[in-house]
């Protein structure tokens, strides 16, 4: 039995191309990635702002530990003196 070295070459390559294509980032140039980062395990969850640092625990019911009272809250505050953005007029001019 002869070993085709082409075709194995050729399904190597494309091996290695797919694995790289699914690996990679696709964020958009200049994106930040998200906020928050979430960590689960089977005793506890944690969520922590990465801008801040401030950390969010909570203990699953029947394991010890502690439970922050406002991990289920909000977890940003909104300034009062944002708005929402006017929707656009009828020709698209958000003035209008």
């Amino acid at each position: 039995m002869r070993t085709n070295w082409k075709g194995f070459a050729l399904g190597f390559l494309c091996g290695g191309l797919l694995c790289g294509a699914l690996a990679a980032n696709h964020l958009p140039r200049g994106a930040e990635p998200g906020r928050f980062a979430i960590a689960i395990s089977d005793e506890r969850a944690v969520i922590v702002d990465t801008a801040t640092g401030q950390p969010w625990s909570y203990k699953f019911p029947d394991k010890a530990g502690h439970t922050e009272k406002d991990f289920f809250g909000p977890k940003l505050k909104a300034d009062p003196g944002d708005r929402a953005p006017e929707p656009p007029g009828p020709n698209g001019d958000p003035s209008a």
